[in-house]
């Protein structure tokens, strides 16, 4: 298994960075759905025992981005149009709400905060720069869903966010969708200054709706078939 460069940031404890460093591998794609996970090789790699490692896969199972099967090992949550479809629909609803209470609370420096993020993931996409423009996609979202005042709303969200990494992946290496979606981007951020918050609500629903249209075209033209 042949994997990119560790990360040098340590965590406090070994099962905690076999966490966080098997959860990049899978977001990031370096672990393909579907793929087995040798819990040996990733010992060896972090240089840590096997108990640790399996410590986090167990979380990570219960995340739903691994399966684990007694006797059988681990392997990376197959992804499909099914689950798609249901990360979507609960999404859809959370972070309408999430930008319609954001819309209410974002104090002058949080939108202004917004704004760099929008100036630099245009610039992103300018020459395409996918990793850094996902990057940014996510931290544009996650600064408006701060603004609703509300840490346990924000924590499932983020838990979603993570779910569907694998998805947006394949989604926004579309160059029109990227530009369509930073577009987006821009006429949630006016909204929300002006305190639209109505408008901004129905306007991120409808943001996710056309991200998800987007994904499931893709999907049946690489498979062929909805899973």
């Amino acid at each position: 298994m042949n994997r990119g460069p560790i990360s040098e940031v340590r965590y406090r404890t070994a099962s905690e960075h076999a966490y966080r460093v098997l959860k990049q591998w899978i977001l990031d794609g370096q672990l393909a759905p579907g793929s087995a996970i040798d819990q040996a090789d990733v010992s060896a790699r972090l240089g840590i025992s096997r108990m640790p490692v399996r410590t986090a896969l167990e979380r990570l199972d219960s995340e739903g981005l691994v399966l684990l099967t007694p006797h059988r090992g681990a392997i990376v949550a197959p992804t499909s149009v099914r689950e798609m479809r249901e990360l979507y629909f609960v999404r859809r609803h959370l972070e309408g709400l999430a930008t319609e209470l954001a819309a209410q609370g974002l104090s002058d420096a949080q939108l202004d905060e917004l704004v760099r993020i929008l100036d630099l993931t245009e610039q992103q996409v300018r020459v395409g720069d996918l990793d850094g423009f996902l990057a940014s996609n996510r931290a544009f979202h996650m600064a408006i869903y701060a603004g609703a005042n509300n840490a346990v709303l924000r924590r499932v969200i983020e838990s979603l966010w993570d779910l569907g990494e694998r998805y947006r992946r394949a989604y926004l290496q579309l160059p029109e969708r990227a530009d369509e979606s930073t577009a987006e981007h821009r006429r949630i951020y006016e909204l929300l200054r002006s305190r639209r918050a109505r408008e901004a609500r129905a306007f991120m629903e409808e943001h996710n709706d056309k991200t998800m249209r987007v994904l499931i075209e893709r999907f049946e033209r690489d498979s062929g078939k909805l899973a």
